[in-house]
């Protein structure tokens, strides 16, 4: 999580972008997250589930408004409001009805894999038919949109069938793994697309100061 931050900070010219500072918001209060996580998981239960369930809020909206913010696709702009409502309304209902705290990090996370994946390739497809997009991976945005491809990617089977590959104790180990390279490799990725960007605002003022 430091990494992307880190990036932040190091680039004056990514303190203008609007998803970097989205990013950068939800980097700073997922770290946040963790800790209060940490402190009411056995403490205080109700707190450590409605935490869960405003955060799963929180990171879906905050995906949806990169998506939105970086796009100028009026279809992805639509898919992103759809997702988010859809979520939501799927996330409140399960709440109420379905007070489970381990269907609640399965199912969930589950849906929200499948809208990020939707939105990913929405915005894959939309930049390759683009006639201004030459080489789509040179956009600094193309690798966020890529890290968390192989994250909601990575992670889809590992949630939905988590329940199942955790009753052996002896796949906690791969499980563990697993899930902390892919979110080392989606961290370097996001790290990247800051760093990207700032070189190019460099490369930029360089010729023109030689121009």
């Amino acid at each position: 999580m430091l990494l992307p931050v880190i990036m932040y900070f190091l680039s004056k010219s990514n303190r203008r972008v609007l998803y970097k500072r989205i990013l950068l918001f939800y980097f700073l209060y997922s770290i946040f997250n963790e800790l209060l996580n940490n402190f009411s998981y056995s403490r205080y239960p109700d707190l450590y589930f409605w935490n869960g369930v405003f955060f799963a809020i929180l990171k879906i909206f905050l995906i949806c408004f990169i998506f939105h913010s970086i796009s100028s696709s009026p279809l992805l702009k639509k898919l992103t409001i759809i997702g988010f409502l859809s979520y939501l309304s799927f996330l409140l209902i399960l709440s109420i009805f379905y007070n489970n705290t381990s269907d609640y990090n399965k199912i969930p996370s589950s849906v929200q894999g499948i809208i990020v994946l939707i939105l990913s390739i929405t915005f894959f497809y939309e930049k390759m038919k683009a006639p201004d997009t030459l080489f789509i991976y040179s956009l600094p945005e193309f690798w966020y949109v890529v890290a968390i491809f192989i994250y909601s990617s990575g992670t889809f089977f590992i949630y939905v069938f988590a329940e199942f590959w955790l009753e052996n104790e002896s796949n906690i180990d791969d499980y563990t793994v697993i899930h902390s390279f892919i979110s080392i490799l989606t961290n370097i990725i996001i790290g990247y697309s800051m760093w990207k960007q700032s070189k190019e605002k460099q490369l930029t003022s360089l010729k023109a100061n030689i121009l």
